[in-house]
């Protein structure tokens, strides 16, 4: 078998994991490796080598919602208001994809944090240097990821997800906003 079907068939394998690490979660399923090698009809070892370690699995299945959280970020500054804009968004995206939240939380600050977790903070940071005083003072990208998390986190433990989710939201916009 030649370098080039060998990858092929790892690059396949690699997107059936991740597809079926997706399924599982929104499921509220088990994503071990064992559990995704028989979902997904691969070896386990097979599952291992694209994905050494949980954290990997789940940067790899954050990522393009990552890069559409940063590119969210991003266009909310020419909203015309960029923060509530950016907040809501944010949560709305991580109520729909919780492994962004899992990564902004573990990652968001640390010096080795993936690439498209940084590029969220950075988002995050050129929205606070936008909105200038209008935002409270020491308001960092870090911050506001930590703190869409946390809404998002909150939202979750209330009964009525969509009511609660709201008013974090309004808490969280009208706590960010400059004094």
């Amino acid at each position: 078998m030649s370098e080039q079907v060998r990858r092929r068939d790892a690059e396949r394998n690699r997107a059936r994991i991740l597809e079926v690490a997706a399924e599982r979660i929104e499921a509220g399923e088990s994503v071990a490796h064992k559990d995704l090698a028989r979902a997904a009809e691969v070896g386990v070892g097979t599952v291992y080598r694209a994905f050494p370690a949980r954290p990997d699995l789940i940067a790899a299945l954050a990522e393009p919602h990552l890069r559409q959280l940063a590119a969210l970020v991003r266009s909310a500054v020419d909203a015309d208001d960029p923060l509530e804009v950016a907040v809501v968004g944010a949560v709305a995206l991580l109520g729909q994809h919780p492994d962004v939240a899992e990564q902004l939380r573990a990652q968001a600050g640390e010096p080795d944090a993936p690439e498209a977790v940084v590029d969220v903070v950075a988002a995050l940071d050129e929205l606070v240097a936008h909105l200038g005083d209008r935002v409270h003072q020491g308001v960092t990208g870090v911050a506001l990821a930590h703190l869409v998390c946390a809404v998002d986190f909150a939202a979750e433990l209330a009964h009525d997800d969509g009511a609660a989710r709201r008013l974090q939201l309004s808490i969280a916009v009208q706590g960010l906003r400059g004094a």
